[in-house]
């Protein structure tokens, strides 16, 4: 397309906006005449101007000839000055706008550049108020989105011409489907990075924004510092806010649908309204793309009644069928789909059959109400398949049928049955309903009358005439109703239960875990008689013994515990249930310390998701899921990803004054140990002093928590070289471990563990020899040889060893250690890099480098 030819479509375009709408398409067909090429291209930018969608990837120029673009590229501003930032090249271009690299200048004024973003500007000429609307609604959506797998704004401002411009974060990213076949990852491997992108749009959802135009290229795949993936979200430029008034109005709108036709839904390939169904199928397709190598539907992209058509008609072929089909007879596409996944056909096929087929498939529904309701219902069942539990999608019933026929044939079977049918279920809904409700008060009402009773008789004990002149304890209170439930609430099990459950709870909170543990499991045993084994006392019984596993570091039954009392919930209540959730995060608590942590994060992070989206009013519950992820952030050393969530978690609680003290404690505690990690030690250190002292007024000087804080405030003093301080706060935390956990308890392993480091800074090596090897002793004994932090008080230990010159146990320790790190963390994680040097280092020391041959070469630094 020449010049002439550009200027006459962009004159008709300027003079086709600024008719009435119903006149657009009239006028430029009389002004185009047989000229059909510039009449596509003309409706094609009016559209794009109409339409409330963005200026990238929307459409606009679908219907421009590649001269067209080509001399649109002519007008590229690369090499110019944008505000602070240097335009380096064009990274893509659409409708309206174009993208650009850019390199933020240095605050020296030389001519240097430190920050690398993706700078969006519009493009000259193209200022109309319309598109200037649109574009700072983009800037406005992308504003509010702050989320780990999501592009964030960075800036924005005017070029000196006037013509609008933001800043993003830029991603130097792959497609996900290019990136999976690229790296050969595993139907698994692919499905957890799915899991991010559906988190992404999840929170996109939960603050009302549609994305509607999700695809591979809009979802790239980086790999950061520690060469792990990580999936960012781009691209809102034709995303809706659902609350806004003129967006309501335009997702309303028809027949002029913005789309990637290949990734559309069928409401958007029809011109219908969209909403989070539209993202839910899309998810579909880049989901079904993942697995099988191909998508579901072969679209025409240019014709969209054709495409529209056959999405009505076409039912997708289940993934695991077209695979069948790619891989028979050799095909080459159907080798490289198995390669790209390694693993071979026949593995293939059955990984998909099944599970997988009716995930996708139940996202890819015509009808958006047959869909997933939600993204977190598509991530939930992504997550339980991983997990081995059932799949909620099913598919078609004979109820769903017969709902189809009824459509068909409306008028004869309306009249002839759903009158009769409808009136005999309400009927028999209200009798059921209303007698349930009546025996419900009553029952709720006697149980209250006898807690009331059995309370009031536990607290006679503390009146003066029966104490006569004695001091009433909290713990004596609490052994006196304990050892009363039995006789007091004799034939009524289940408020016995429930008392047992509350005093279980009491004892616990106050580390008396034995006594705890014993009331959860007379209680459990109460309901499982009262119940039978799927009721929701039950699964609630099951937490609390999870959680009492928990606190005495028997990590393994927890879990079962826990997923016990998951598999009782889901058939209960619904994926994104409050009760749900508390499973999960057990579960997710258990994996932490069994060395699971991919799965330990991955749950985390969705139970985080869940309480952002469907919980965000129960502050408690959104602190302690914020605390979670972060933990499991800094636990892999990724400080500076782990701090935005605690920092989140701690102004949330205190913002709110009936916020758990306790709750701020365990925030403030796990931040003080990551700004120490930062060497942030100034504002590391009031965390500490305030954590130890809410504990200690809270739960007393004896409390397992207390010897945490403790704990962790030696290690920071021996950061700050306060070495004398340090040993007595860590010989304190040893102490308080060994009394409320005993001398078999992972965190009692952690304790004599800093107690060493502390002698080791005094210069005492006896001392430090002694409570590392120690250290080492509780920590097998609790989590086993192999487990990883095992082997890095195994590191200690050696390090200690070679240090004093015992050469011979160090390097035993040391080979001991590298075996186990090499199988369970993998040649480039920290501890063994970190052993690979302290061998050589030994072997060095002992005069026999021969020795380190078959080791990797010594990093030159501490990871």
């Amino acid at each position: 397309m020449d010049a002439p030819r550009w200027n006459r479509l962009y004159a008709l375009f300027e003079e086709a906006c600024a008719l009435p709408e119903a006149e657009r398409f009239p006028y430029l067909r009389d002004a185009c005449g047989d000229d059909t090429a510039l009449f596509d291209e003309a409706v094609a930018l009016v559209a794009a101007d109409t339409d409330t969608h963005g200026l990238l990837d929307g459409g606009a120029l679908d219907a421009v000839t590649g001269d067209a673009l080509a001399l649109l590229s002519d007008l590229s501003l690369e090499g110019t000055q944008v505000g602070p930032y240097h335009l380096v090249r064009l990274l893509g271009t659409g409708g309206m706008g174009d993208v650009y690299l850019a390199e933020r200048a240095a605050p020296d004024e030389q001519a240097q550049f430190e920050q690398q973003v993706a700078l969006k500007l519009v493009k000259p000429g193209m200022d109309s108020r319309q598109v200037l609307r649109r574009f700072q609604q983009e800037r406005q959506i992308l504003a509010r989105l702050q989320h780990p797998h999501i592009a964030r704004l960075l800036d924005g401002g005017v070029t000196e011409r006037g013509q609008p411009y933001f800043v993003m974060e830029y991603v130097e990213g792959v497609p996900i489907d290019a990136y999976c076949d690229q790296h050969r990852l595993t139907v698994d491997e692919r499905l957890a990075l799915f899991q991010d992108a559906c988190r992404a749009v999840l929170y996109a959802h939960s603050q009302l924004v549609v994305h509607r135009d999700l695809k591979p290229s809009n979802i790239l795949v980086a790999e950061n510092a520690d060469g792990q993936p990580v999936v960012k979200l781009l691209d809102f430029g034709i995303a809706k806010v659902l609350t806004d008034e003129d967006d309501a109005t335009a997702l309303t709108r028809t027949g002029k649908a913005v789309m990637t036709p290949a990734y559309a839904s069928p409401e958007q390939v029809r011109g219908e309204p969209v909403g989070t169904g539209t993202d839910i199928y899309s998810l579909g397709v880049v989901l079904y793309e993942l697995l099988a190598g191909q998508r579901p539907y072969a679209l025409p992209e240019h014709d969209r009644l054709a495409a529209a058509q056959m999405l009505a008609e076409q039912e997708p072929e289940p993934p695991s069928t077209v695979v069948r089909r790619a891989t028979t007879g050799g095909d080459t596409t159907g080798s490289q789909i198995t390669d790209a996944r390694r693993t071979q056909p026949e593995r293939l096929r059955r990984r998909l059959t099944g599970d997988l087929d009716v995930i996708c498939l139940t996202a890819l529904r015509t009808e958006p109400e047959r869909r997933y309701p939600t993204v977190a219902a598509l991530l939930d069942d992504v997550r339980r398949h991983l997990t081995g539990l059932p799949v909620t999608a099913r598919r078609d019933t004979a109820v769903y049928r017969l709902g189809k026929f009824v459509q068909r044939h409306r008028v004869g079977v309306v009249a002839t049955v759903v009158v009769g049918v409808l009136f005999a279920a309400l009927a028999s809904f209200y009798t059921v309903q209303l007698a349930a409700e009546r025996d419900r008060a009553q029952a709720e009402a006697a149980k209250a009358t006898e807690i009331a009773a059995f309370l009031e008789g536990i607290f006679e004990v503390a009146d003066p005439s029966v104490a006569q002149g004695d001091t009433v304890t909290a713990r004596a209170l609490l052994d006196e109703g304990a050892a009363r439930i039995e006789t007091d609430l004799a034939g009524e099990p289940e408020v016995q239960a429930q008392m047992m459950t509350v005093m279980g709870n009491v004892y616990r909170s106050l580390g008396l875990y034995e006594d705890a543990e014993q009331l959860y499991t007379d209680a459990l045993a109460l309901r499982e008689t009262l119940f039978g084994p799927r009721h929701a006392d039950v699964a609630s019984s099951l937490d609390d013994l999870g959680a009492m596993d928990y606190a005495r570091g028997n990590y393994a039954q927890g879990a079962e515990r826990y997923q016990q009392a998951l598999a009782i919930k889901e058939v209960l209540f619904a994926p994104t249930d409050a009760e749900v959730l508390t499973s999960l995060t057990g579960v997710a608590r258990a994996m932490h310390w069994l060395d699971s942590l991919a799965i330990a994060e991955s749950l985390y992070v969705h139970v985080l998701d869940q309480r952002r989206a469907h919980h965000a009013a129960d502050t408690l519950a959104l602190a302690n899921a914020l605390l979670n992820v972060g933990a499991i952030n800094q636990l892999q050393r990724r400080f500076e990803d782990a701090e935005p969530y605690f920092q989140e978690g701690l102004a949330l609680l205190r913002a709110h004054s009936d916020a758990s003290p306790l709750l701020i404690a365990e925030i403030s505690n796990d931040l003080g140990v990551l700004l120490k990690n930062l060497e942030r030690y100034d504002e590391a250190e009031p965390l500490y002093r305030e954590t130890l002292a809410i504990r200690q007024r809270i739960l007393g000087d004896t409390h397992p928590r207390v010897a945490t804080s403790l704990n962790n405030l030696g290690a920071f003093l021996r950061s700050t070289e306060q070495y004398e301080e340090a040993l007595d706060v860590s010989l304190r935390a040893v102490e308080v471990y060994r009394a409320a956990l005993g001398d078999d308890h992972p965190e009692y392993a952690i304790g004599i563990n800093n107690l060493a480091s502390s002698y080791d800074r005094l210069g005492d090596v006896d001392q430090a020899l002694r409570f590392y090897g120690e250290s080492l002793a509780v920590m097998e004994r609790a989590l086993g040889s192999e487990h990883t932090t095992t082997n890095a008080l195994r590191l200690n230990l050696g390090s200690m060893m070679l240090d004093v010159e015992r050469y011979a146990e160090a390097e035993d320790l040391l080979r001991t250690a590298y075996g186990h790190l090499l199988v369970s963390q993998g040649p480039d994680a920290r501890y063994t890099k970190l052993t690979v040097k302290r061998l050589h280092q030994v072997y060095e020391g002992w005069g026999r480098p021969e020795r380190g041959a078959d080791l990797p070469p010594p990093p030159a630094e501490e990871a």
